[in-house]
């Protein structure tokens, strides 16, 4: 998944000191990790070397895991959410209070549109 850096910063309240963003990016991807739900490879910063396919200048690049799409597929009422199916069918949640929304993120391997997620479907 790729997310436009300066966004995200925006978004969890870091200041400009490059030493805190490392700091929170460190700490929170790492625990993600420690968890099972994203792998343990991520960059942030410039899209060259490791996001040379992003839309975005300045990216965090972060994956989730297969546990992490599995877990998430369960909150959202999707048991066995697979890795192929997790791009077509995981939806933002809504919750209260309303959680800022990232306006710029991108999943490289989503297609341009899913499926009709009103209609129920068959597993």
């Amino acid at each position: 998944m790729y997310v436009e850096l300066n966004e995200i910063i925006d978004a969890i309240g870091v200041e400009d000191d490059d030493r805190e963003i490392v700091g929170v990016f460190n700490h929170a991807i790492v625990g993600l990790h420690r968890q099972g739900l994203v792998q343990d490879q991520y960059a942030h910063g410039g899209r060259e070397p490791d996001s040379p396919d992003s839309p975005y200048p300045l990216v965090l690049n972060v994956a989730p895991s297969a546990a992490g799409m599995e877990l998430y597929g369960w909150a959202q009422g999707f048991p066995g959410l697979t890795p192929q199916a997790f791009i077509l069918e995981a939806l933002p949640f809504d919750v209260e209070p309303p959680l800022a929304r990232l306006q710029t993120a991108m999943l490289p391997r989503l297609p341009a549109a899913g499926p009709d997620l009103s209609q129920p479907t068959l597993p």
